[in-house]
């Protein structure tokens, strides 16, 4: 579960909120960005969120070098070079 929706929508300047499901939009809106997650379930939480969107018009700053390819594939190349798997 990487939540490619949520890379996709950031690099294209997209604002991006999600619950905070198990399958990492933690881990991509993590750090001061965490502010952008809703806790699964809470429809109130999300509507606050939207809400906050379209009043303050935040500007979300998250680094997506960890999802280019070069970073991508050298980490699986450390990993077999490891035999980690």
């Amino acid at each position: 579960g990487l939540p490619n929706v949520l890379i996709e929508s950031l690099i294209c300047g997209t604002p991006v909120i999600s619950t905070d499901c198990p399958s990492g939009p933690s881990e991509i809106l993590g750090g001061e960005n965490s502010m952008y997650l809703a806790p699964c379930g809470d429809s109130d939480a999300i509507a606050n969120l939207v809400d906050n969107f379209l009043i303050f018009k935040p500007e979300q700053r998250v680094d997506l070098d960890r999802y280019k390819i070069g970073f991508c594939v050298s980490s699986w190349e450390e990993i077999a070079a490891n035999k980690l798997f």
